[in-house]
């Protein structure tokens, strides 16, 4: 059973999130998730998001999804995300579906963001985006992730 709750606010927008421990590890926020979402609030952050043009971001190991949505709230107005992409096993699909589906506020209709969730294992070859009916490699100017390395078997595939 998930649950809704507001985590942060990120210049001004509220950013909501669904747990679900059930799921598994990723289930829940994770202190250095946090961390890094707040970070995405600084002015640092931002300046970095406007300097660099970032339009594509792959989030490696989202559980939840919060990451991405945190991003979204904080580039809104600064950069034109085209693409959002986040990734976690299969077990996590519905909790990265169900915190997306909870920040709809911030992929208002109009935007030209779009969010894909889906299932991806790094280290099984070049991640292949589902739009539609036609996976198609992107160019990522942004890899985010958190807590990705807990396990040292997951070090090798994490690098490749």
């Amino acid at each position: 059973k998930t649950s809704k709750h507001h985590a942060l606010t990120i210049r001004g927008q509220p950013v909501y999130m669904e747990e679900d421990w059930s799921s598994g590890i990723g289930g829940g926020l994770w202190s250095t998730g946090l961390a890094l979402a707040k970070y995405f609030d600084t002015e640092h952050a931002q300046s970095q998001l406007q300097r660099n043009e970032i339009q594509n971001v792959l989030e490696l190991g989202s559980g939840n999804g919060f990451l991405a949505v945190c991003l979204q709230a904080a580039s809104a107005n600064l950069v034109n995300l085209q693409n959002i992409v986040v990734t976690d096993t299969k077990e996590h699909i519905a909790l990265m579906e169900a915190t997306v589906a909870a920040n709809a506020s911030l992929f208002p209709s109009g935007s030209t963001t779009c969010v894909t969730v889906q299932e991806y294992l790094w280290g099984t070859g070049p991640i292949r985006v589902q739009k539609g009916d036609h996976p198609c490699s992107l160019p990522f100017d942004l890899i985010i992730g958190s807590d990705l390395a807990y396990r040292d078997e997951l070090h090798d595939p994490l690098i490749q």
